[in-house]
């Protein structure tokens, strides 16, 4: 597409400073223009962004899948896969799958998951509200994200991800169907990375979900709030 490549170049170009939520676009950028100060400001949460955890009060069984519709479909039919791969104490006993619009589809996914995997609870509710889904979330030890599906792996666009941006705002621990971590925000990593794929798994082990949970909320509000982007834009425009 050169017509609109011509124009990021000429945005870049005319930019003082270029704030951008990737790091697949920061080194886009910077291919372009290496001088170019790029600073980079992950999604923030659309389901709130509660200032105080209780990790004691996440049941550690308590899974969830949100996002888009498509997002939601990819994972939910990726979870039965990776149901051998959970520790015995973090087997998913209740599964809540909301947001996007309603859909046939999911709901279908959803009555298999209740016929098929013994013991789980599983509930569905599209296009639900901010204040429901915060008060999911709050309850919620793990998320399933299957992000990228079959396609390539690009690490840091997990960063773009509203999904994942709400579960760190509420100390939901994401489990990601890739292994390679998101890139370091300021230098620091993100501080508890766990993933599920057909190679390997990796989940927090004993006495480490509760720090892992609390670790993970911390760094969202010291990279991906909104009172993070309002400094980071006050700073830029100042």
């Amino acid at each position: 597409y050169p017509f609109q490549a011509r124009i990021a170049r000429d945005m870049i170009d005319i930019s003082d400073v270029c704030v951008v939520s990737s790091n697949t676009i920061e080194q886009a950028i910077h291919d372009f223009d290496q001088q170019k100060p790029v600073r980079l400001v992950p999604v923030m949460s659309n389901f709130g962004e509660p200032t105080a955890l209780d990790s004691d009060e996440k049941s550690p069984r308590h899974w969830v899948i949100c996002g888009g519709t498509s997002l939601i479909l990819r994972s939910l039919r990726s979870f039965f896969d990776v149901q051998a791969s959970i520790p015995q104490g973090y087997l998913p006993d209740q599964l809540d799958v909301f947001g996007g619009r309603k859909s046939d589809a999911v709901r279908q996914w959803v009555r298999r998951i209740k016929r098929t995997l013994r013991g789980i609870s599983c509930r569905y509710e599209p296009e639900t509200t901010a204040a429901a889904a915060s008060e999911i979330l709050r309850g919620c030890s793990f998320a399933w994200i299957d992000y990228f599906g079959k396609g390539k792996v690009w690490p840091g666009m997990i960063f773009k991800s509203g999904s994942f941006a709400a579960c760190c705002a509420h100390g939901v621990v994401p489990i990601a169907s890739h292994a390679a971590p998101p890139p370091p925000i300021a230098g620091e990593p993100f501080p508890a990375w766990y993933f599920v794929n057909a190679h390997s798994a990796k989940f927090p082990g004993p006495g480490q979900l509760g720090p892992a949970s609390e670790k993970i909320h911390a760094w969202y509000h010291r990279h991906a709030s909104a009172a993070c982007a309002a400094r980071i834009y006050a700073e830029v425009l100042a």
